[in-house]
């Protein structure tokens, strides 16, 4: 997975001036490393780059002005994105370690195989190693992920220690979220909203951007390919979590958009952000620009709020926990955030809502 998508390498245009920029940082820290970093996003092979090498070095410039003057427009305008390539592949970030959700056909057929305790090809193996499922002789943790996300709900509840309570309300008909929602609203003393996913859309999209506009880059991978990572989480201090939940008034003159049951006010997520606490939030904010995507899912269905108290709560009727669930929910329970399930009846005793 690149962490830095840019219109270079093999869908860009290989001037000659690209191929002695990239023949040159080759060179500099080593062919073999070159391309244990990079693959081959910049060049097809050690091959093609002495062939390149034996073309600058035999360089004659082009007879056209023309074509002269294109090829250093080109590259002139392209050149500073290829130095951040060769920064994010000297820091050998160029690649994240895959944190995917999902398996391929081919990927869930080799783990399928691997799981029945069949030996691996070679090549077979290196796909599942290339997808951070296996090293060379165990299970990642993230392809622990995936065994547990095949595994039953009750396993996958007493794996993760989540607490059950059933609640009165029939499984039967559409929008059992909302249902659940309803009933907690009438029996507690908490504002309860269904954001599922949106909740980390929301806390992105106001306190991340105003610090990428800080400092002038468009995300993380920006910041990495420009050395700016560290200054970035300097920035996400206490006073400025504070002072964005302050001013959310103001933010939501232009708000996130969000694809969600409910929506949420100003009020509400300044009432979420505080009670979930800067180190939450930090820690959050950290992963996040740690390994992109991480916790982008797997967020439960409904939260709670009041001045006092926050409670998260996943809704169930017997469906299994997602991948990504099985990656937040742990996240969420060892900062001490109260979250449980909340099984939904399957007779005729449930409370008509």
């Amino acid at each position: 997975m690149f962490l830095h998508e840019m219109f270079l390498g093999g869908t860009g245009r290989k001037t000659i001036y690209y191929k002695k920029a990239v023949v040159d940082f080759a060179n500099e820290i080593g062919v073999d490393i070159f391309f244990s970093r990079s693959n081959q996003y910049l060049a097809k092979s050690p091959a093609e780059l002495r062939k390149w090498d034996k073309e600058i070095k035999e360089l004659i410039l082009p007879n056209s002005r023309t074509r002269l003057i294109d090829s250093i427009t080109w590259f002139n305008f392209y050149e500073g994105r290829l130095r951040e390539v060769f920064t994010l592949i000297r820091k050998n970030k160029l690649y994240q370690p895959s944190c995917r959700a999902w398996l391929s056909t081919t990927e869930k057929l080799i783990f399928d195989k691997l799981l029945r305790g069949e030996k691996l090809l070679t090549k077979e193996a290196n796909i599942l190693i290339s997808e951070n499922i296996l090293t060379r002789d165990k299970l990642t943790k993230h392809g622990k992920l995936h065994l547990l996300s095949r595994k039953s709900l009750t396993i996958q509840l007493s794996t993760l220690s989540v607490e059950v309570r059933s609640v009165p309300v029939a499984w039967a008909g559409p929008r059992p979220e909302f249902r659940v929602m309803q009933y907690l609203e009438k029996t507690t003393d908490m504002r309860w909203l269904w954001l599922e996913n949106e909740l980390h859309s929301m806390f992105s999209g106001y306190f991340y951007q105003p610090l990428y506009k800080t400092l002038g880059i468009s995300g993380h991978a920006d910041s990495v390919a420009k050395n700016l990572e560290d200054s970035l989480k300097e920035l996400f201090t206490l006073q400025y979590f504070n002072s964005t939940i302050d001013r959310l008034d103001e933010a939501f003159l232009h708000p996130v958009f969000l694809n969600c049951f409910s929506v949420p006010s100003a009020e509400d997520a300044a009432l979420i952000f505080r009670a979930l606490g800067y180190d939450f939030c930090r820690d959050l904010f950290l992963d996040d620009h740690d390994t992109p995507g991480v916790r982008h899912m797997g967020w439960p269905d409904l939260i709670g709020v009041n001045e006092n108290t926050i409670q998260f709560v996943e809704v169930k009727r017997g469906d299994k926990l997602t991948f990504g669930q099985l990656r937040n929910f742990p996240f969420i329970l060892e900062r001490a955030v109260p979250l449980y399930i909340a099984k939904i009846q399957n007779g005729q005793d449930a409370e008509a809502l």
